[in-house]
């Protein structure tokens, strides 16, 4: 599969894109990272194993994990996977879904259709497996990421909530 979206072309990533995968997945860690006191810093996170654990995901989920190019230099990924919900209130047709776990676009290469392409290719990917729900999610606070997500057609569809408990000591 390969697509372009004016100058942005979408290709499978490889095992040799792992350090481009690792950069990327660094870079959005790093940018969420003030957004949300709870994430590990990125150096943490990949010394963890967090690519090859995404990979396998990948490979065991139904799975695609994508590069962004634009001119053939990689600016951006997107990984995502084939979840199924165990919630019985649910229609059995409704509870698969395609799950957007990641997506990345680097800063300068922002606004260039890189995101819309990737996510263009992960519905790609879920209609090639007769599944007709996506779902993405972005920390309430990245205002910015939940415009492209609407742009894209993404709708609310859940509200989490969340509160830091006292630590009762």
């Amino acid at each position: 599969m390969s697509m372009a979206v004016a100058s942005v072309t979408i290709r499978p990533a490889t095992a040799a894109d792992t350090p481009t995968l690792e950069r990327f997945a660094a870079g959005l860690q790093e940018f969420e990272l003030p957004l949300d006191a709870t994430l590990m810093p990125a150096a943490e996170m990949l010394a963890n194993g967090y690519v090859p654990a995404m990979l396998r995901e990948m490979a065991e989920e139904q799975g695609l994990t994508l590069i962004a190019e634009l001119a053939g230099r990689p600016v951006g990924y997107g990984h995502c996977i084939v979840k199924v919900e165990d919630d019985t209130t649910m229609r059995p047709e409704a509870r698969q879904h395609v799950y957007v776990t990641d997506l990345f676009v680097e800063e300068a290469s922002r606004g260039r259709g890189a995101a819309q392409a990737l996510l263009a290719a992960m519905q790609d990917h879920a209609q090639a497996l007769g599944i007709r729900r996506m779902r993405i999610t972005t920390l309430a606070s990245n205002a910015r990421a939940a415009r492209a997500y609407r742009r894209f057609g993404f709708r609310d569809h859940t509200l989490n909530l969340e509160r830091t408990l006292p630590d009762g000591s």
